[in-house]
This record gives C-alpha cells, sequence and structure tokens, in this order.
C-alpha cells in the first residue's frame, strides 16, 4: 500500500508534465485502457481525430493499476476498464462519471503455448509437466487473470499446476513471457491474438465469469468536451466496428 501511495502521485505528476498542446494547438486527450483493448482505443482515437482534430494518448495497464492511478491523480479524461468492479469504485469515490458508464464490450480469454510445444488445446492439457511455467495476469489487478485462475479452478487442476503459475502484470506482458521463450503457456486475450496462426485457444466461457468490459468519464474529462465526443464514437457504429475487428464483442 506504501509503494501504491508513492508511486501513483509521481506517475500523475509525470503525465501532467506531458499534458501540453500540440502543434495544432489542441491539448491532447488521455485515455486510460485495459491492456487487451489498447488498440481497439488506439484505431477509435484515429476516427476521434479525424473528426475533431484533437490527438489522443493511449496508457494500456492492468485495469486495477488504471483504477489506482486515476483515483491518486493521473489526468486520464476517459478510462476503459476490462472489469466492470473497478469503474464502479471510480464512481463510487467520486472520481468516476457515473451518467457516462457503460458497458463497452465483453473480452474473450485465450490460451497459448510456447513454440516448440504442442499448441494447447484444453485447458486440462496445462496439468502435463512439460507445461513447467504458466503465464497468468495478476488476478488482483488484471480481470483476464481472475477468469483464467477460475478456469484452472473450474478444469479440476488448480492444486497440479498453482506452483507453476507466474504472475505477469497484464495480459500483454504474460504473452510476452511466451514469445520470448520464458513461459510454456500463457492465458491472455482474444484481442492481442487475434491474427496468431495457429489461432489461439478460445477457453470456452462457461469456464470463466463473462469479462464484461465497462468505461466512464473520469472526474478530471467530465467537463471536457472532447472526452464526451470520444465515448460518443467508442459506443457509435463506428466504434462497434472497431471493437469488433479487434475480438471485442459489444
Amino acid at each position: 500500500m506504501k509503494a501504491t501511495a508513492c508511486i501513483c502521485p509521481c506517475l500523475a505528476l509525470a503525465v501532467l508534465a506531458g499534458c501540453h498542446s500540440t502543434a495544432t494547438g489542441k491539448q491532447p486527450l488521455r485515455i486510460a485502457v485495459a491492456a487487451d483493448a489498447a488498440g481497439a482505443a488506439r484505431d477509435i482515437g484515429t476516427a476521434f481525430t479525424a473528426q475533431t482534430g484533437i490527438p489522443t494518448v493511449v496508457v494500456p495497464g492492468a485495469s486495477g493499476v488504471l483504477e489506482q492511478q486515476i483515483a491518486g491523480g493521473a489526468p486520464y479524461g476517459v478510462f476503459l476498464s476490462a472489469d466492470s468492479s473497478f469503474v464502479d469504485k471510480l464512481i463510487h469515490s467520486g472520481q468516476g462519471d457515473a451518467a457516462s458508464a457503460a458497458v463497452y464490450s465483453h473480452g474473450t480469454l485465450v490460451l497459448v503455448s510456447r513454440t516448440g510445444l504442442p499448441d494447447v488445446r484444453t485447458v486440462r492439457d496445462l496439468a502435463n509437466a512439460r507445461y513447467q511455467h504458466i503465464s497468468v495476469a495478476n488476478p488482483a489487478v488484471a480481470p483476464y487473470g481472475a477468469a483464467a485462475v477460475q478456469a484452472l479452478h473450474t478444469a479440476g487442476i488448480w492444486p497440479q499446476v498453482k506452483s507453476r503459475v507466474v504472475y505477469a502484470g497484464n495480459v500483454i506482458e504474460a504473452l510476452q513471457q511466451v514469445s520470448t521463450g520464458n513461459s510454456d503457456a500463457a492465458f491472455t486475450s482474444l484481442t492481442l491474438t487475434i491474427n496468431r496462426k495457429p489461432p489461439a485457444m478460445v477457453v470456452p466461457a462457461a469456464q470463466y465469469r463473462p469479462i464484461a468490459q465497462k468505461m466512464c468519464v473520469t472526474k478530471y474529462g467530465d467537463r471536457s468536451p472532447a472526452a464526451l465526443q470520444w465515448v460518443k464514437v467508442l459506443m457509435s457504429r463506428q466504434g462497434t466496428a472497431i471493437l469488433a475487428a479487434h475480438g471485442l464483442k459489444r
């Protein structure tokens, strides 16, 4: 807790230091976004900038970490979480705008294995000792990590694999650990593997609670027309199509 209290104000100051007008004379809109949705947020930002001329800065991370940063004063105008509870927490504390809150998509949990190992076909395959290191995003702050742990419990292999689980900061880090050969398998998001060959194994939805991804305009952005316009693009038909292209269902 002490570490968090130190980090958040420092981060907020660092981001504030970067809050300057661009060559267009318009201050960029900063979007805090769950790691799995970062690519979609960038593409929505491109559409938003084409309409308004206002640039955007996308800051990806684990949802729980971003929520702590916003609560600590980080100047993000919009928050896209992978877990509705973190948005609800911000609204309850007065740091989020309740009127703007909405579920913007539902996420899909997938499983990948390291090159050189057989592709995983079911979660139960991880019980095999050949998968010595299994990367999972930190379940305390990353909804996909919590879903992964739940899937391992549902498959009935948690007691066998829990000592082999390696916790990553978020789903991007979990995937990187496999890509670099530092882990044998990883639970991550469909959004990060949608173009993977061969395709990642989609974990059956019945093995974990639905990942309802929720967003809100923050207290910092609730008087910003730019933040409200960005959300309007996100929730539009165009935004829905962009999310779908990245593997996120409304």
